[in-house]
């Protein structure tokens, strides 16, 4: 049997929205997935359990603030060309992988965030 891919909020080439104050548990793929969406706030949420606690695609000027990414893969990935993101006063704990990793990204700003515990026994915490 398949395993089944599920994710919790889906936000498809929207702008100004925002996503507060959700619980998002053990959702398998992603918890929150934003593609080709702009100016997305993402705050005050607690996502734990899954592949990607957020997963941005090509999606740009989005801001993630004041969240707790606990016992994900990844807890945040942002690809093809996201750009001129922000990413801060957020807490990363026990990821299996890095807390927050940007591929084909540009200009995104990760700061004033707390890293516990991601990425054991490999290079960082975070990788771009």
């Amino acid at each position: 049997m398949d395993s089944i891919t599920k994710t919790s909020i889906s936000i498809i080439y929207s702008s100004y929205t925002e996503i507060l104050q959700n619980t998002c548990n053990d959702d398998n793929q992603q918890s929150i997935y934003v593609s080709y969406s702009n100016y997305t706030t993402i705050s005050n949420n607690i996502v734990s359990g899954n592949y990607y606690g957020i997963n941005l695609y090509s999606s740009n000027l989005n801001t993630i603030v004041y969240n707790s990414f606990l016992n994900n893969y990844i807890g945040i990935y942002a690809t093809s060309s996201s750009e001129r993101n922000i990413v801060k006063i957020s807490e990363f704990i026990n990821n299996t992988r890095e807390g927050v990793k940007l591929e084909i990204t540009n200009f995104n700003r990760i700061h004033h965030n707390s890293f516990y515990f991601n990425n054991l026994g490999l290079l960082s915490q975070a990788r771009d």
